[in-house]
């Protein structure tokens, strides 16, 4: 399948799928229970996206990866929600859940969780980068060395 989505994007979609969560029992007027769970589930998708190692996280504790894995165990429980909590009978209620589910879903397979764009995106490129300059600078200072200790005689003694 094609993995068209980057980290960038996926981090905007979790963000406002966090929101639309939250929004929704107000919107759809939910019961107690999907409104609870609602609540529950927008507020810790939002900390786990806060807590994801990709452009929009904020603490970069959870890989990229395991965020994917995270939300897919999440899609397929947020579809079996409305009968495992007894709300099955709340159209607006179980269609939210179970839709929720399927696109999370949606975007699960779309994202591409190991590209050159992830590992760029948040796994610390730059300080990648940094390293490889610190080995040019250390060739470069131990060559400078050599060339300098010739030209005073050091090196044949």
């Amino acid at each position: 399948m094609l993995k068209f989505a980057n980290p960038l994007a996926h981090g905007v979609l979790d963000y406002g799928l966090a929101l639309t969560f939250l929004l929704a029992p107000a919107l759809f007027e939910f019961g107690e229970t999907p409104t609870r769970l609602s609540y529950v589930i927008g507020f810790a998708y939002f900390g786990a996206s806060l807590v994801t190692k990709y452009p929009l996280g904020a603490i970069r504790l959870l890989s990229f990866p395991a965020h994917g894995m995270l939300e897919a165990l999440m899609a397929a429980g947020w579809i079996v929600t409305p009968w495992l909590f007894g709300f099955a009978e709340n159209p607006a209620a179980r269609n939210f859940f179970v839709a929720a589910g399927i696109a999370l879903l949606a975007v699960v397979a779309v994202t591409d969780y190991r590209g050159l764009g992830t590992r760029a995106a948040y796994a610390g490129a730059e300080r990648r980068q940094g390293g490889q300059d610190r080995r040019r600078r250390y060739v470069a200072v131990a060559r400078d060395r050599r060339i300098s200790d010739r030209r005073s005689g050091l090196a044949a003694a």
